[in-house]
């Protein structure tokens, strides 16, 4: 395998610290600027939210994957790759993330909805209660999975 640094080691660190930098990057271009580290206490679960340190991490996460899947031969193709790998990791994992939420609260509003169709059907109030019941547990957990929207 050719590599760019002579040690596949060398390459690698090379990669890691690019995917950081891209990940860094990342943090910066954000709406809310450069998010530190920090305690949250959403619906009363107590994390640690990693800010920036986050995006840095999965930036170098992102950036070894793609060098692994398709080693670069000149520095300028390791240096482009890693960065770019950085700067879309994180983004990537986060708009899966936004977009699985999105998912289940349109799930979650059809749910609610054939509920408020049945008891507008008159169908009896104890069968409708029970889904609504059942539709609540199931919004709080969306709500602690992925926050409050």
């Amino acid at each position: 395998m050719d590599t760019v640094f002579a040690t596949l080691w060398k390459d690698l660190v090379a990669a890691a610290g690019l995917g950081a930098v891209g990940g860094f990057g990342l943090s910066l271009l954000q709406e809310k600027g450069l998010e530190m580290p920090h305690w949250d206490k959403q619906t009363g679960v107590k994390f640690v939210d990693l800010g920036f340190i986050a995006d840095v991490l999965i930036g170098v996460l992102a950036a070894v994957i793609i060098y692994a899947l398709n080693p670069p031969i000149k520095i300028l193709q390791l240096v482009s790759v890693a960065i770019t790998a950085g700067l879309g990791g994180s983004a990537i994992l986060k708009g899966y993330t936004k977009g699985s939420a999105a998912r289940k609260q349109a799930s979650l509003a059809e749910m609610y909805r054939a509920a408020a169709t049945d008891a507008s059907r008159g169908v009896n109030l104890n069968i409708v209660k029970a889904r609504l019941d059942d539709l609540d547990r199931a919004a709080e957990m969306a709500k602690r999975r992925w926050g409050p929207r």
